[in-house]
């Protein structure tokens, strides 16, 4: 089992023991062109979901800003939340060791913030002409 596989399953048994009924939990759901969401939530209510996108950052994967650039894009907002019923979406990046990216437009160097705040701007701009989705972009410091 990959690190991320076993993170994936402790956040969404996380999220599942905090759901108070409100939602679901489904690891691994197959989506639009058979594209598979991390981690979808559905509403126990209404006939909406949201999905998290994982990428961990750690020895045997490191995610350049362009690869976390297109996830945001095209892997989250295009795939999975083009979807009718997939209002909501976040990208989280969780980081097993301090490092730092290179932003792919500038060149300049971004701590994980830094690469955060970046990220969250692009999809801010993506949402204006979508105003019903809400994306997130979380980054996580696992590394001390």
């Amino acid at each position: 089992m990959s690190k991320e596989t076993k993170l994936r399953g402790n956040i969404a048994n996380w999220l599942n023991d905090h759901s108070h009924g409100v939602y679901t939990v489904n690891q691994e759901a197959v989506k639009k062109k058979e594209k598979r969401t991390d981690i979808r939530l559905t509403s126990s209510y209404k006939d909406i979901e949201s999905v998290i996108e994982l990428k961990l950052d750690d020895k045997k994967y490191r995610w350049s800003g362009s690869e976390l650039r297109k996830a945001l894009r095209h892997q989250l907002m295009e795939n999975y939340l083009s979807h009718e019923r997939c209002q909501s979406g976040c990208l989280l990046i969780c980081l097993r060791e301090r490092r730092r990216w290179k932003n792919p437009d500038s060149g300049t160097l971004m701590n994980l913030n830094e690469t955060v705040n970046w990220l969250q701007g692009i999809a801010d701009d993506i949402v204006q002409e979508s105003p019903n989705l809400l994306v997130e972009v979380i980054g996580l410091d696992l590394s001390d």
